[in-house]
């Protein structure tokens, strides 16, 4: 496997042209150090952990904080700007493996893997991915696999109810069972979910009964989890109160 450790933006675009459109950008590699998979990917990888994407988190417009996407992920839960304006992530994070995977982990990473757990808040919260080309997609969108992702912009829903829960095993890294996410906005309660090792859902309810048959026309999740997650986001929203 080709290998290249880019210390800044240019160089890491510079090795990807290089290299050719097979090479994949990385953050902390996790996936590779802790033996995720049977073998190790054959394609070149550029990784930019080490490059500079600017501060780790920073306000960018009233309501909104800018992520660092190559930040590892126990910086994040530890960061004071983050713990400020979004303890839902700092209290997801914290659940995210282990203190050693955190701090391998990047925020780009856990997003680019498809099973990371940080995306389904993110989704619910309605963050964007940033590119260094200027392009800007929704976090549910698909992934723009020649970009390098240099950012995330976070809602942080400060005043909004919202809430996240997440059933798996704590210190495993493997994809957890379930994950469910949910905002209140103007329009309704954005949900999202992950069940089991699938894509993420996402939804738009009014009201709390809609969970009972929420993702009904999504095929493949595990019928007990789907019944599981519906329960939870039932459960939540009844609680926080459905649409004003």
């Amino acid at each position: 496997m080709v290998f290249a450790l880019a210390r800044t933006i240019d160089e890491a675009l510079a090795f990807k042209e290089a290299l050719g459109p097979e090479a994949i950008y990385g953050g902390g590699l996790t996936a590779l150090q802790l033996g995720w998979g049977d073998e190790v990917p054959g394609v070149p990888v550029v990784d930019v952990s080490e490059a500079d994407f600017g501060p780790l988190s920073q306000p960018i417009a009233p309501g909104y904080l800018r992520l660092a996407a190559n930040a590892r992920l126990e910086a994040l839960r530890l960061d004071p700007l983050v713990a400020e304006r979004l303890p839902a992530l700092c209290d997801l994070l914290g659940k995210l493996g282990a203190v050693g995977v955190r701090n391998l982990a990047t925020l780009g990473g856990n997003l680019a893997w498809g099973l990371g757990d940080t995306e389904v808040l993110l989704a619910a919260l309605g963050a964007d991915l940033i590119y260094v080309d200027g392009l800007k997609k929704p976090v549910d969108a698909a992934l723009h696999d020649d970009g390098l992702l240099i950012a995330v912009d976070v809602h942080t829903a400060r005043h909004a109810p919202h809430f996240v829960e997440k059933l798996g095993h704590r210190e495993a890294f493997s994809p957890a069972r379930v994950v469910v996410a949910g905002c209140l906005r103007p329009g309704g309660w954005k949900v999202a979910a992950r069940i089991g090792p699938t894509s993420l859902l996402v939804e738009t309810l009014q009201h709390a009964d809609e969970a009972e048959t929420v993702f009904s026309h999504v095929e493949g999740p595990d019928p007990a989890l789907l019944r599981i997650a519906r329960n939870l986001l039932r459960g939540h929203i009844t609680r926080l109160g459905d649409t004003p």
